[in-house]
């Protein structure tokens, strides 16, 4: 059986562990392309974009839990 091909958008820079997961989760069910890009051009062009572009909306593919409207937590001082 051949898997599907998904085109999948991730942040450049430094890589995390949560889009790192995320990419070793669908590859259990995808052929996944990865684009490592902030750049919102091609971020359009991706059919799933994780921990980047700053929405979360499952419907379009959307996973960032950096939205500008989420709530922050609290810095520590010491």
């Amino acid at each position: 059986m051949e898997l599907e091909k998904l085109v999948v958008a991730v942040h450049d820079g430094q890589i995390h562990g949560d889009e790192t997961f995320a990419i070793a989760a669908l590859k259990r069910l995808y052929r996944v392309h990865v684009m490592r890009t902030r750049q919102f051009h091609y971020l359009a062009q991706a059919q799933m974009r994780i921990d980047v572009g700053g929405y979360y909306d499952p419907d379009t593919g959307d996973f960032d839990h950096h939205q500008p409207t989420a709530p922050r937590r609290g810095v520590k001082t010491a």
